[in-house]
């Protein structure tokens, strides 16, 4: 029987090791040899990033204002909890994303070129 952190690695890698979260929850309970308790693949990554060792890197990209600042304000301070436990690496916000993409994106072929 697979185990968790490891049917998101096998997942990870089929999908090119780049996946949105959607595209991971979509792809991941395909595995039918895992078997899946409470824990969410974010619980999971963690456990990835704790016992093996990986670097993995969260982004999430926040761009409309009303549905984030007028309706979504309690999952703002989601966010910030995912930044303090290091589940998320980075959160951008509307034009921001403009600017810090090249920058990220940059970082990963320097990373790739080592």
């Amino acid at each position: 029987m697979m185990k968790q952190y490891e049917a998101v690695i096998q997942t990870m890698e089929r999908l090119g090791s780049v996946a949105t979260l959607g595209q991971l929850n979509q792809e991941i309970f395909k595995i039918k040899d895992c078997n899946w308790g409470t824990k969410t693949p974010f619980a999971s990554i963690r456990e990835i990033k704790e016992n093996l060792q990986l670097h993995i890197e969260h982004y999430l990209i926040v761009d409309d204002y009303f549905t984030w600042w007028t309706l979504g304000r309690s999952y703002l301070c989601r966010i910030i909890d995912m930044l303090h436990m290091g589940i998320l690496t980075e959160a951008l916000f509307g034009k921001e994303v403009v600017e810090r993409i090249p920058v990220i994106v940059q970082g990963w072929t320097k990373t790739i070129k080592k």
